[in-house]
């Protein structure tokens, strides 16, 4: 009986893992098949330039770090340098660009390799509510918040697309 049990919970188990798996997989195939209206892949310069310049300060300091000491004769750490270089990297991979994917379902933002992303479904953005618009070069580049809790996608300065969703106050911007 304890291993009937047993195997009836794990079936349930398996069941329900694996009909989650298909159900997701469908889902992933019909968002696939998606005709894709606009799509555009933009470079976030500012990123590239100022990771590539930090990048060659610390190989500087690799190549040269045994020289370096401070007042007291202590060489500087290694491991500082390495971190930093980590660090660095780190943040050229989740923001190098910006993917921006309009199908005839969803409006996607991607930045670098996925992790900050967000997606709106067409049937939920307010039609009335689209305007162009030219934010302020304050509000800087990159995946933004304002203190109204608008945000704003931008790898550049220039025209956004501002929308509002049908339930939500607050506007989203896509500067293309």
């Amino acid at each position: 009986k304890l291993y009937a049990s047993i195997f009836n919970v794990w079936a349930s188990l398996w069941y329900n893992n694996h009909s989650y798996c298909f159900h997701f997989c469908e889902k992933q195939i019909k968002l696939k098949m998606a005709k894709t209206i606009f799509y555009e892949k933009q470079n976030t310069i500012v990123v590239w330039v100022v990771c590539l310049i930090v990048l060659a300060i610390i190989l500087i300091f690799v190549f040269f770090g045994d020289n370096i000491t401070n007042d007291k004769g202590d060489k500087m750490p290694v491991l500082f340098i390495y971190l930093n270089a980590i660090l660095i990297l780190t943040a050229f991979l989740l923001f190098y660009d910006m993917k921006i994917n309009l199908t005839d379902q969803i409006l996607s933002i991607k930045f670098g390799i996925g992790v900050f992303k967000k997606q709106f479904k067409l049937e939920d953005i307010d039609k009335s509510s689209i305007d162009l618009h030219k934010p302020s070069i304050f509000n800087g580049i990159g995946w933004r918040y304002n203190l109204k809790g608008d945000m704003l996608f931008n790898t550049k300065f220039g025209t956004a697309v501002r929308f509002k969703l049908k339930n939500k106050s607050k506007s989203y911007s896509v500067v293309t």
